[in-house]
């Protein structure tokens, strides 16, 4: 499994979040950050549709490290 940190501009409200199983959202600063795990590339490339039949705006996607878990600059998570 690989980690990945999606921010998305706006603030996704809580059945938003839901619909992307398995990651957590956290509003920061008028976005929101969805993190969470992703099994294989496929997966990951249903994550992207689901976040585009949301539509979602996508504006960083970031492939986190074993012991990272995402977050704002200067936040500890």
């Amino acid at each position: 499994m690989t980690r990945y940190e999606i921010v998305v501009e706006g603030e996704v409200g809580p059945l938003t979040a839901a619909a992307i199983e398995g990651f957590e959202a956290r509003a920061d600063e008028g976005r929101t950050h969805l993190v969470g795990d992703v099994v294989d590339q496929a997966a990951f490339h249903g994550l992207l549709n689901r976040c585009q039949d949301l539509r979602l705006e996508i504006v960083e996607i970031h492939r986190l490290g074993e012991h990272e878990h995402g977050g704002a600059p200067g936040t500890s998570t």
